[in-house]
């Protein structure tokens, strides 16, 4: 690990930066930038990690004779007068390696990243951290992960095939984000433009191969409550929302918790734990779900604990 912080002794968030490597006991290289500025290879490598040029500069900064001069100046001229100009860049510029961060870029105002797991690593030498992460225990954004019964009566109605509903509700939905009840839209949409014909249209846009590395570890008590969830009854398991795929080799209870987030799974009752986690009460969210069970789940699960069991 090679830490380098570049900014000015004067500047405040270069100090606020250094301070919070000496609390961690994390070793850095301080380079002033009024006694020698950035390479032309550390700049490049910095501006490519962060958006390019503009995003390096310091708009608001004091030398604005320099920062007009460089703005309207030719591309290519650019960065000879910016390596000629540390005052310009903003800082601290903080390098490890090829990754890097700034204080401040007005020009992200907001992102997100969806997907089924939390990320593995989030740290300040990771490519992403100081994340917020919602999973679907949390209350908040509940409404936005799929359609609402409101929105699926209001679109049923527009169609003219509003006696599907009670049809259409038990295939597809029963997935519960916090507390809104919600249905699968890629499902929704294709049974509806599809002249209403069931099937399980979700679980058909992919390949289950981690479900596959999941049921490798699943022991016999777990084989046995996959049995019981078919048959339609709950489960109680404990749901862990800072599980991450490599975690499922250490504890394969877990796959409940994986289980979950990816979609093959509902908690009717939930009941938050001391440590974070929550004990559930399990069960399948509706009929699609249900057709992967008996096609994919129960068959793969039953063959590889005979395969361990040396069955004949």
């Amino acid at each position: 690990m090679n830490i380098q912080i570049f900014g000015t002794k004067k500047c405040n968030d270069t100090k606020k930066a250094e301070r919070f490597f000496k609390e961690r006991g994390i070793k850095y290289q301080f380079i002033d930038m009024k006694e020698k500025g950035m390479s032309k290879g550390e700049f490049i490598s910095v501006a490519q990690a962060n958006g390019g040029m503009e995003n390096m500069i310091n708009w608001e900064g004091k030398d604005q004779d320099t920062l007009a001069l460089i703005k309207y100046i030719a591309d290519e001229d650019k960065l000879e007068k910016i390596l000629a100009n540390p005052q310009v860049i903003r800082t601290p510029v903080v390098r490890n390696g090829k990754q890097s961060a700034f204080k401040d870029n007005k020009y992200l105002s907001y992102g997100f990243l969806t997907g089924i797991f939390r990320i593995a690593q989030e740290s300040i030498f990771s490519g992403l951290n100081n994340l917020t992460a919602n999973s679907v225990m949390d209350e908040e954004y509940d409404s936005f992960f799929g359609f609402t019964g409101e929105e699926v009566t209001e679109m049923l109605s527009y169609y003219g095939v509003s006696e599907k509903e009670t049809e259409l509700r038990d295939w597809y939905d029963g997935y519960l984000f916090g507390s809104k009840d919600i249905y699968n839209p890629w499902s929704v949409i294709n049974y509806i433009s599809k002249g209403c014909i069931p099937q399980a249209y979700w679980v058909n846009t992919g390949k289950n191969e981690i479900l596959e590395d999941v049921l490798k570890v699943a022991d016999d008590d777990i084989t046995e409550r996959l049995y019981s969830l078919l048959q339609g009854e709950g489960v109680i398991a404990r749901i862990d929302q800072n599980v991450v795929y490599r975690s499922l080799a250490e504890d394969p209870a877990n796959i409940y918790s994986l289980l979950l987030v990816a979609g093959y799974l509902k908690t009717p009752k939930k009941e938050l734990q001391a440590d974070g986690s929550y004990l559930c009460e399990v069960a399948i969210p509706n009929r699609e779900i249900a057709a992967v069970y008996k096609r994919d789940i129960i068959p793969f699960a039953a063959d590889w604990s005979c395969y361990k069991n040396n069955c004949k």
